[in-house]
């Protein structure tokens, strides 16, 4: 039995790392999706968008699933829980924290395990409908107030 545990470890700390490590190459994904597996969360980002050539074209999901044995509880100074990033080769391009304005409510997400929360990413209503150059983009989803790494996946404009 110890032996079957040690290799259940070793195979998620195999495919988290590997996960990981293809978030942040300059390599387009053709898949416009990326999963992450931490400790106690999976997180999956997938671009939903069917054609991205300016940057309020940008349309994804974010969504954390609890596949931990406990609740999970995460706090918040206002009513924005999640943010995202959007770059080109490290120069950010924009960044939902500097254009989304966010209630001052506290809020709370509370996942009991096995639950799963899903936030929408939309770049439609930032008035700022500029072209986007050829080249690859990188887009990083996360929980605010820096309670989980960022996911992200790379799109690619021609």
């Amino acid at each position: 039995m110890f032996n079957l545990t040690k290799i259940v470890l070793m195979f998620l700390l195999l495919v988290s790392c590997d996960s990981s490590s293809s978030l942040y190459t300059e390599e387009p994904d053709q898949s416009l999706s990326s999963v992450l597996t931490t400790e106690t969360l999976r997180l999956e980002l997938d671009i939903n968008s069917e054609k991205i050539e300016t940057l309020q074209d940008i349309e994804a999901s974010f969504a954390l699933t609890n596949i931990s044995d406990v609740a999970l509880s995460y706090g918040f100074n206002s009513g924005c829980q999640s943010g995202f990033t959007v770059k080109q080769n490290g120069t950010l391009i924009l960044d939902s924290r500097n254009k989304f304005v966010c209630t001052g409510a506290l809020t709370q997400l509370n996942l009991e395990p096995g639950e799963n929360k899903e936030y929408q990413i939309s770049t439609a209503s930032i008035g700022d409908n500029k072209d986007l150059k050829k080249g690859i983009y990188q887009l990083a989803a996360f929980l605010l107030e820096n309670h989980s790494q960022a996911i992200g996946t790379s799109f690619e404009i021609k």
